[in-house]
């Protein structure tokens, strides 16, 4: 876990307020076992001898955005700062820029799982009260856009804090002191739905109290709350609470995909780019990289659509596995460590996400997205032949196995030849049941040998 503290001497980024004489470092903590661990500081340069707070993170963990206040190069008295990850260090934070940041206040940050969207509050003139919610986004070309302000069915006259948007992407958790609540700031629940947001609703008693209740974040199986209070009984001004949130308040559920990817042939850790796709629409979901010293990854999947995920990295055959993610799913953790093979003569892969009408040769609209990637990576590669394979489970007899393998290898020769690949590049051959690479006993394995590979012929 993640959180501010104040030390002795410095601007609050939190709430803009100096008063005290207090300011913040971002503090790490570890749970084991047998309960939390001793907190320490972040290292530099994410900690300064200014003040630094309100941390928040993508999914996987590699991109952080926080609040530094009073710097030489900021544009208002506390501006957001982006950082990432590279192998077990954090880059120098750089501020995210006037389209972003204001020449007043702007704090606490909270990045969407995807890394793609920021919401954070600010005191800028153009909103509903003196501190509202904003918004910015990131385009296709990775630059933060313009900050937009969230509107008036969430921000009211009064101030709003701490926003928190669940890994579902869609369900908000803020702080308040404008909507109907039990004391000086309360914690509330909307969610995006068709176009706008819903009617914030009070996360009732006894997560709130007469007192302040702020900067609630949710653990990505949506049942433990994070949040803190001034609430009699704290240690301090204001204390770190859990809590367990009632059913009908949790977001929707997601499944967290996370491994390490691996070169295949070495065994070591390498850094990829993993891509989030929805493999109905093609949409790009999101762009995220495996640590280049660990080669971890985590990707998290919102409920409600089907996904291509995959791994690629120069000099390598990517890899995709599909996932589907019904909106009836409950949250789950799978692990899938992924091998990347390196594009060298003789390298076999196959590839997951090719599919065709039950019985016959005809490619589905679902294979595009994996289509589309081998045609990129025979474009990269203007040296590399292939063989594509067809490969059949055993059901069925062996002569219409085999032709039906070698028409859905010709299928997909076809499309990429139709796509600008030279013909003389590809060559099509049909296996039949001949080459299993599980059992037939059972579905799972009969749906492992139904398949299509890719062979390097030459390179």
């Amino acid at each position: 876990m993640y959180f501010s503290s104040k030390k002795k001497g410095g601007f609050d980024s939190s709430d803009g307020n100096d008063e005290d004489g207090y300011g913040d470092d971002i503090y790490a903590v570890v749970k084991t076992s047998t309960g939390w661990g001793v907190p320490s500081t972040l290292p530099e340069p994410i900690n300064t001898y200014g003040n630094d707070g309100t941390a928040t993170f993508s999914g996987d963990g590699q991109i952080m955005a926080y609040v530094g206040c009073g710097r030489d190069e900021g544009i208002g008295s506390c501006d957001l700062y982006i950082a990432e990850l590279e192998g077990n260090t954090w880059t120098r934070p750089t501020n995210m820029g006037d389209m972003v940041n204001h020449e007043d206040w702007d704090s606490q940050p909270a990045m969407t799982a995807d890394g793609n969207t920021i919401l954070f509050v600010s005191d800028r003139e153009g909103g509903y009260g003196e501190v509202d919610i904003w918004m910015t986004k990131k385009n296709k070309f990775g630059q933060w856009g313009v900050a937009v302000n969230l509107g008036e069915v969430i921000n009211t006259p009064f101030d709003e804090y701490s926003p928190f948007l669940s890994p579902d992407g869609k369900t908000l958790y803020f702080s308040s002191e404008g909507h109907p609540g039990f004391g000086g700031s309360d914690i509330f629940k909307s969610t995006f739905s068709e176009g706008k947001w819903t009617e914030p609703v009070n996360l009732g008693a006894p997560l709130n109290t007469s007192g302040d209740d702020r900067f609630f974040t949710i653990g990505g199986s949506g049942e433990i709350g994070y949040f803190a209070s001034d609430r009699e009984g704290g240690y301090g001004s204001l204390d770190i609470y859990s809590i367990e949130i009632p059913e009908e308040m949790r977001p929707q559920p997601t499944v967290v995909v996370s491994g390490v990817v691996t070169n295949a042939k070495t065994k070591d850790p390498i850094g990829a780019w993993v891509l989030i796709e929805d493999i109905n629409t093609g949409e790009m979901i999101s762009v995220n990289k495996s640590n280049e010293e660990t080669g971890q990854y985590l990707v998290v999947l919102p409920a409600g659509r089907n996904y291509s995920v995959s791994a690629n990295k120069e000099a390598f055959f990517f890899y995709s596995q599909l996932f589907e993610v019904p909106k009836t799913s409950q949250y789950q953790e799978i692990t899938k460590n992924i091998e990347l093979k390196p594009i060298e003569k003789g390298a076999k892969v196959v590839l997951n996400n090719i599919f065709f009408d039950t019985g016959k040769a005809t490619l589905t609209s679902d294979s595009k997205l994996e289509l589309n990637k081998a045609f990129d990576l025979m474009k990269q590669n203007p040296s590399m032949i292939i063989e594509v394979g067809g490969h059949t489970d055993n059901v069925g007899n062996d002569d219409y196995n085999m032709k039906l393998s070698h028409d859905r290898a010709k299928s997909v020769r076809e499309y990429l030849v139709n796509a600008g690949i030279n013909s003389e590049r590809i060559q099509a051959k049909g296996y039949g049941e001949t080459s299993p690479v599980a059992t037939n006993d059972t579905e799972e394995g009969r749906a492992a040998n139904r398949r299509t590979e890719f062979v390097i012929l030459e390179f």
